[in-house]
């Protein structure tokens, strides 16, 4: 083991001790909620921050939990639970944190108003978990929202299939959409008689915001 990698695991363990006494004094977060001071690419990603919103939303709809501190035994820290005490260290020093990504995703149902069909948490676990460990209840979050497909009413609808273009008619109406093959990612059944189509995914277009506000 070199050196660097030994004094990391010293600071682990002194940095989870932090954050735990810092838990029983009623640790609380300082959170950036300034999008323009915040860098994505730390993340690994970039963002159009035009696209983005800062809101206080409820941990429920982040589904991962990690296990650090729970159990309050003497066992090693190790995988994800090394990254949550890192973070936990970060807080206990002052440290603003940059909120975890939460992606609304939305679709637009028989040609009528967009709705949300599902929700990712695409970054910010550690986050959560730590914060549920805690006892918050809702946090500050970025939402992105994101266009992701649409849901067809089978009976409602025509399908029509050329060879670069699939084009879906309404029968008692005048609404039509087309789209080209290579922005289906996949289709599936739904009950009642339903399909969704899943297309790539992009943010949605100021027009498309104003329908959700």
């Amino acid at each position: 083991m070199i050196k660097e990698d030994f004094q990391k695991q010293i600071n682990l363990s002194i940095g989870a001790e932090l954050a735990l006494e810092a838990i029983k004094n009623g640790l609380k977060i300082e959170w950036e909620t300034d999008l323009e001071k915040i860098d994505f690419s730390i993340f690994g990603y970039s963002k159009n921050k035009e696209n983005l919103r800062v809101e206080i939303a409820s941990l429920s709809e982040f589904t991962a939990r990690l296990p650090l501190f729970e159990d309050q035994s003497n066992e090693m820290i190790h995988g994800d639970d090394a990254s949550v005490a890192y973070f936990a260290f970060l807080v206990s020093k002052g440290v603003k944190v940059t909120p975890p990504l939460l992606v609304y995703n939305w679709e637009r149902v028989d040609g009528g108003q967009l709705q949300r069909s599902h929700i990712g948490g695409n970054d910010g676990n550690h986050r959560t978990s730590f914060c549920r460990i805690i006892g918050y209840e809702s946090i500050p979050m970025i939402i992105e929202d994101v266009f992701c497909g649409y849901t067809f009413t089978i009976e409602k609808w025509h399908f029509n299939y050329g060879e670069d273009m699939i084009s879906i008619i309404e029968k008692n109406g005048e609404r039509k959409y087309e789209l080209k093959k290579d922005e289906v990612m996949c289709a599936y059944a739904l009950r009642e008689g339903k399909v969704r189509i899943i297309t790539t995914y992009r943010p949605l277009s100021q027009s498309e915001l104003s329908e959700i506000k």
